[in-house]
């Protein structure tokens, strides 16, 4: 299980989600109606949410959140707090990773339980932040065992690997 200071603030996301998911449906909602030419609303908008999640939304697509996953995945997202810089321990690695490795079906119910699929994202910015070596692709993709099969790492493999460069 996944060390307490470490797991997501979901309560502050879930104060910010409300207003976080207005402000896409009212952008949305001026466009369709009036257009937003230069932009100009977009930026207002972007100011607003940066404003209530103290996030840079400029890798965010905040415009066409349709093409993507929802406006209420775009939401939650926006609205989840960001991960702390902490040193990680060998245990604290291994929780995180199995987790990420876990398979998970949607579920539905309480806040926590309707967003714990899009919590991904978080966890692979907390190893980012707070692992040197960390290499989504090397950790995360396939690759070719020497038996020409598609195999990915373990979760001991990736906590040996994210490990290795604390090592003298």
């Amino acid at each position: 299980m996944i060390p307490r200071p470490l797991r997501p603030d979901l309560e502050t996301a879930e104060a910010r989600y409300d207003a976080v998911l207005h402000e896409l449906h009212a952008y949305a909602r001026f466009v369709d109606e009036h257009g937003d030419e230069n932009g100009s609303v977009y930026e207002s908008m972007s100011a607003r949410i940066r404003q209530l999640t103290g996030k840079d939304t400029s890798s965010f697509n905040l415009a066409e959140w349709w093409e993507g996953e929802g406006a209420e995945v775009l939401a939650f997202r926006l609205s989840l707090p960001a991960p702390p810089t902490v040193t990680l321990g060998s245990d604290d690695i291994r929780a995180i990773v199995h987790w990420l490795k876990t398979p998970r079906l949607p579920r539905s119910g309480s806040f926590a339980e309707e967003f714990e699929l899009y919590l991904d994202d978080y966890y692979y910015e907390l190893l980012r932040k707070n692992c040197s070596r960390y290499d989504h692709r090397v950790l995360f993709g396939s690759r070719l065992s020497p038996g020409g099969t598609r195999t990915e790492m373990t979760v001991e493999e990736a906590v040996e690997w994210l490990l290795a460069s604390r090592k003298p």
